[in-house]
């Protein structure tokens, strides 16, 4: 499955998201959740995730493993920059 999630269009704060997103990685197919701006099956069993947020673009690829640390540790473990904690009002 691939899965883009902006979360510009967002204000919850940081651990609020990764929180959301724990959710989300664990059930991909039974959460909706408006930050998600697109969802496509590829028949693949990993999951490709394209996150959009503070200007930055990255797309990462999780297999089951990957999943379950980022259910625990979060997305912001999967990126090369620091994310704001708080977003704009």
């Amino acid at each position: 499955m691939k899965v883009t999630i902006d979360r510009n269009i967002c204000n919850a704060s940081l651990n609020a998201c990764e929180h959301c997103f724990s959710f989300f990685v664990q059930n991909p197919e039974g959460v909706d959740r408006y930050c998600i701006i697109e969802q496509v099956e590829d028949n693949s069993d990993k999951l490709t995730l394209t996150l959009l947020t503070d200007g930055q673009e990255r797309t990462v690829v999780l297999n089951d493993k990957d999943r379950e640390l980022v259910a625990s540790e979060g997305w912001s473990s999967l990126v090369d920059f620091v994310p704001k904690f708080y977003r704009g009002g």
